[in-house]
């Protein structure tokens, strides 16, 4: 046991093209597909790797999880889904981060605005206005052995990423 620390993670870009599709059954689009496996290239280059997953059940976020799992060299099978992380507000969201078992000390939560955006002020104090797609904010949690103690306002922020910033060399 050691630092916690939290990726947040919003997932990529979805593709609107098909009427009448439900919100859970949107695909990634072309964009989305470029943008999540960037992006876990850049983790990975960070020297980043996740002990747990957790994603929404939405088609566009488990995909996003599962090209971050590939690049990661994290078994697609291991990524766990809950239906909170879908319908939860950032406080839902939170009790469930509260549940991870204290044996892992990275987790990487991919989900959906607002909430990850709600959930990364809250934990931070931050300002992030819009996380945008395949954005992450990683948080740090040093003076916790335990995620269930881990509270609003007691994260300590470490970066936050977006798609856009590798685009313009802004890293």
């Amino acid at each position: 046991m050691g630092i916690k620390q939290l990726y947040l993670i919003r997932h990529a870009k979805s593709d609107w093209s098909v009427p009448g599709l439900r919100d859970l059954e949107r695909p990634l689009n072309k964009r989305g597909q470029r943008d999540a496996p960037m992006m876990a290239r850049w983790l990975k280059e960070q020297g980043i790797r996740p002990e747990i997953i957790y994603s929404s059940p939405a088609v566009r976020v488990i995909t996003t999880a599962r090209a971050f799992a590939e690049i990661l060299n994290y078994p697609e099978e291991s990524i766990k889904t809950d239906i909170i992380i879908y319908g939860g507000d950032a406080g839902d969201i939170l009790g469930f981060i509260k549940t991870f078992n204290d044996d892992y000390d990275r987790a990487l939560l991919f989900g959906h605005n607002p909430d990850i955006t709600v959930l990364a002020e809250k934990l931070t104090g931050k300002n992030f206005h819009n996380i945008p797609t395949c954005g992450i904010v990683a948080i740090g949690f040093s003076n916790y052995n335990s995620w269930s103690n881990i509270q609003f306002g007691n994260g300590q922020f470490l970066f936050y990423k977006y798609p856009k910033m590798f685009k313009t060399g802004r890293y």
